[in-house]
């Protein structure tokens, strides 16, 4: 092969055709790259929407959830150390035990409940309503329900914002 040949097969406009052609495949992955950031972005606008009134209501409506759950099974001291459950069906039976009960509530309830929230609590048996307190008219309601012997128990406590 001659000079002639070998430098005739490597031609500058050849050579230049293909950093052109690579130049392009470049310039169109960093096209696709843009739209998939940009798309992403999007994304992340809408499902950062949701504002924060939406994620306080959820986990104001977890901790009721939770706070119910421990208090119904929390022993009581001051009360021979029966749990709330039975507390709760004592009540059914006799109203001095509802007082009992009530004022257990009311405390432990002022020690777990943030200062800003406020708590209305009532227990019915056999949906016939035996105990209600509190200061709540609209809020986060939980509800705790049990049968102790044969006899259908519904705790509910309702948690709002104080005015």
């Amino acid at each position: 092969m001659s000079t002639m040949e070998a430098y005739e097969g490597m031609h500058p406009f050849k050579t230049r055709q293909k950093t052109r052609k690579g130049q392009t495949e470049v310039m169109g992955l960093l096209v696709i790259v843009i739209l998939l950031v940009f798309l992403g972005l999007i994304y992340l606008g809408f499902v950062m929407s949701k504002g924060p009134g939406e994620l306080s209501t959820i986990r104001t409506n977890i901790e009721a959830e939770n706070s119910l759950k421990a208090v119904m099974n929390v022993n009581l001291d001051d009360i021979d150390d029966k749990s709330v459950v039975d507390m709760v069906v004592d009540c059914g039976y006799d109203a001095q035990k509802c007082n009992l009960l009530e004022n257990a509530l009311k405390d432990v309830f002022g020690v777990i409940l943030k200062p800003e929230e406020d708590f209305s609590y009532s227990v019915a048996m056999d949906e016939d309503e035996i105990l209600a307190f509190g200061n709540c008219e609209l809020g986060i309601v939980s509800r705790y329900a049990f049968i102790k012997d044969g006899i259908y128990y519904e705790s509910s406590l309702k948690i709002c914002r104080k005015d």
